[in-house]
């Protein structure tokens, strides 16, 4: 059609015709170019949507390669913090165990220094065990030679001051004993020394006084005062509050009273027993309450 309309032109017509032919092609020009841009133009839409909805996903995807990037610079910050820690302990196991083997090589040479010590400990206790034999036969010789000669000096002092005071029958001799009746010496309930018990006991301490320049120098020996009572509770109302209280009490008005004779303190040694030493088991009697006195070895 185009070229039916151009060959047109061509024809001897006049100005009006040829203008009338002209503009309707150029209208048809115009319109198919106007429609080749349209469909270009449509090309180019179509082809930007579907680049951008490949854009968007695109976006998409690497909004989550961002977020699994920054996920996995996190882990690996994590780890890189986790190992500096890691390092951190390995060193210092390191130290502990550096330190470990210096303290094992010490305790090494302290058990060996330790094992030689023992040694020469062992030999040190084979010497002492020889040289503490030697003395413990020497104590024990002499120990047998003190037994001896004391028994020798109670055979005589306790001999001679029997005979001293064999005319006194105030004063009981039983087996070592020396006896006084509490009766002879102290009222009830009392621990201090009434008169014929002073008389009593001085003669038996000129007695004793006498007999004891005799006894040798080289004998340890005391004069044991030994306060008992019988089975009748003291009094509530009394100054001592039991027995026992009141016959150490006795033993020891005794043992003052000998010193005020002149006899030497460090020769003396008191008990009290209280009731709990009857002379007869199961007998409770009134000889149970007296006071001993004995001659016995030195402490």
């Amino acid at each position: 059609m185009l070229w039916h309309r151009f060959s047109y032109r061509h024809k001897p017509e006049d100005q009006n015709s040829l203008t009338h032919h002209v503009w309707p092609g150029f209208v048809d020009a115009l319109s198919a170019l106007l429609t080749v841009i349209l469909f270009a133009f449509m090309i180019f839409v179509v082809s930007y949507v579907c680049t951008r909805s490949m854009m968007q996903g695109k976006d998409s995807s690497l909004i989550l390669l961002q977020t699994k990037l920054k996920t996995l610079e996190e882990q690996i910050s994590q780890s890189q913090k986790t190992l500096i820690n890691r390092k951190s302990q390995i060193s210092k196991w390191e130290n502990l165990y550096s330190q470990a083997q210096n303290r094992l090589m010490e305790i090494e040479s302290a058990w060996k220094t330790l094992n030689t010590e023992h040694a020469s400990a062992q030999q040190t206790i084979v010497d002492l065990n020889q040289k503490n034999k030697e003395i413990s036969d020497e104590l024990e010789a002499a120990l047998l030679k003190d037994i001896q000669s004391l028994s020798d000096a109670r055979s005589v002092f306790f001999g001679e001051l029997k005979k001293a005071l064999q005319d006194r029958k105030e004063i009981r001799i039983v087996g070592d004993r020396f006896i006084f009746s509490s009766e002879i010496l102290f009222d009830l309930g009392s621990a201090a020394i009434n008169p014929k018990g002073k008389r009593e006991l001085t003669a038996f301490c000129n007695a004793l006084n006498d007999i004891m320049q005799n006894i040798p120098k080289n004998v340890s020996w005391v004069l044991r005062i030994d306060g008992h009572t019988d089975l009748t509770p003291v009094s509530a109302k009394g100054r001592f509050k039991s027995n026992l209280e009141l016959s150490t009490a006795r033993a020891i008005s005794v043992a003052n009273f000998l010193i005020s004779m002149g006899f030497p303190s460090d020769r003396l040694a008191v008990a009290g027993f209280g009731e709990f030493r009857p002379l007869v088991l199961g007998k409770p009697s009134s000889k149970d309450r007296r006071i001993e006195l004995m001659f016995d070895q030195g402490y």
